[in-house]
């Protein structure tokens, strides 16, 4: 599906108008969803921690609109913004690894909100920076058990969905990624999520 992009004001996570390229200079992944007819962009500027965005397009109405990141910025998240969103088509929600810390959050599509669904997903080690991969599956962990895979630079974690369980770090080749960049995709035909070079499942 191809969409028309209306004329309009964006604005970052403080209500500031994007007027400059530094506005918005971290660049995540955008989504269309095509049953709510909406497109997902998420970015932040360059030096500014507080100011996580999240752009909807709404293509029926041909109208831009906010989502709310307060629960992010009202706590500061430092960090680069890569791949790290992850979209379910089935029920609209999206998932975030904000930068440098071990936080996961979750946005609600019926109140078009973000809010905190794990504080600690690293209690014992969180050494590994830059959560830059971060893809969703429904069926990760087996029919009936979607989840994320998370990836940072030398390793990736899985989160059960259905319980928010974290599993323990899985190592990976370290020379694959670059020091602060990784990647995670789900790839339809394969039925795999895609961690630059490589592909997992994980087996229920």
């Amino acid at each position: 599906q191809s969409v028309d992009f209306a004329a309009g004001l964006l604005v970052d996570g403080q209500g500031s108008p994007l007027e400059t390229e530094n506005d918005h200079a971290w660049n995540s992944r955008g989504f269309l969803d095509e049953s709510r007819q909406l497109v997902h962009f998420f970015f932040k500027p360059a030096n500014n921690d507080n100011a996580w965005s999240h752009q909807i397009f709404d293509i029926v109405t041909s109208t831009w609109r906010e989502g709310d990141m307060s629960a992010l910025n009202n706590v500061g998240n430092s960090g680069h913004i890569y791949a790290n969103v992850a979209f379910d088509p089935a029920t609209g929600r999206l998932w975030m690894t904000a930068g440098n810390n071990d936080r996961l959050y979750e946005y609600n599509p019926a109140t078009e909100t973000w809010f905190l669904a794990i504080s600690d997903m690293e209690a014992t080690n969180s050494t590994n920076a830059h959560r830059n991969g971060v893809e969703f599956m429904a069926d990760l962990l087996g029919p009936g058990r979607p989840g994320l895979v998370i990836q940072t630079r030398s390793r990736f974690r899985v989160v059960d969905l259905t319980d928010y369980s974290v599993s323990e770090p899985i190592a990976q080749s370290g020379t694959i990624f670059g020091s602060n960049t990784a990647c995670a995709q789900y790839l339809p035909a394969a039925d795999r999520i895609k961690l630059e070079a490589q592909l997992i499942r994980v087996e229920a």
